[in-house]
């Protein structure tokens, strides 16, 4: 008796431990890892920023980018999709752009307008997802093309105006046309993501769709 107890025991810790190390290895896979990258980074931007050192933040900036594709990448090719993967990525990219916009309204090198536009787009969405979760439940949240594409033309914008101050590029004419490129592309992704979230099949309840099938 006491031996069975002993390798009772022992099997317990072999496979908490065995979850314990599954846990950690979710944790840390290589995109999750790049999205923490993403969050230390997102900050040394806009202190670099308001050091007047534009050529260091150009080169933070550009590697945040990179790593956000590259970590998109990975999960796709790998599978390594988890919830906390989705959470910090989506956490990251916020903060980076956020972040270096303002910086960006603050030195007079983005139209206010403009920084408005993109901070309030994200304000509003985050408050209709809680509103919507409040009244229909969890809403299933997924990337929409016009997301990504919204996205990448922010992170353009301000790579193209960090690296016109930096280096002196004069790309004065072309600034004021992405900044009505980013408008759009801001406004259309906001309409997307709210079609998309009062969609009919988002909006029923999941208790009502429970009773509906129990009364089949």
């Amino acid at each position: 008796m006491g031996l069975a107890y002993r390798a009772f025991l022992a099997t317990r810790g072999r496979s908490g431990g065995e979850r314990s190390s599954g846990k950690w290895s979710i944790v840390l896979n290589a995109p999750n890892v790049l999205s923490l990258l993403r969050l230390v980074l997102a900050p040394l931007v806009v202190w670099l920023l308001f050091q007047g050192r534009m050529r260091e933040a150009l080169i933070v900036l550009v590697v945040a980018a990179v790593s956000d594709g590259v970590d998109g990448f990975l999960a796709r090719r790998y599978g390594w999709h988890t919830e906390l993967g989705a959470a910090l990525d989506s956490i990251a990219d916020k903060l980076l752009l956020i972040g270096t916009y303002l910086a960006l309204g603050y030195l007079g090198l983005l139209p206010g307008w403009l920084v408005a536009l993109v901070v309030m787009r994200d304000v509003i969405l985050m408050a209709a997802v809680l509103l919507r979760s409040l009244l229909y439940g969890p809403v299933r949240i997924r990337p929409l093309l016009a997301g990504k594409v919204n996205t990448a033309a922010q992170v353009i914008l301000a790579i193209v105006v960090i690296a016109d101050e930096g280096l002196q590029l004069g790309l004065g004419g072309l600034r004021p046309l992405l900044h009505m490129a980013i408008a759009a592309t801001t406004v259309m992704s906001a309409f997307a993501y709210f079609k998309e979230w009062l969609a009919p099949r988002q909006l029923a309840r999941p208790d009502a769709g429970d009773r509906s099938a129990a009364g089949r």
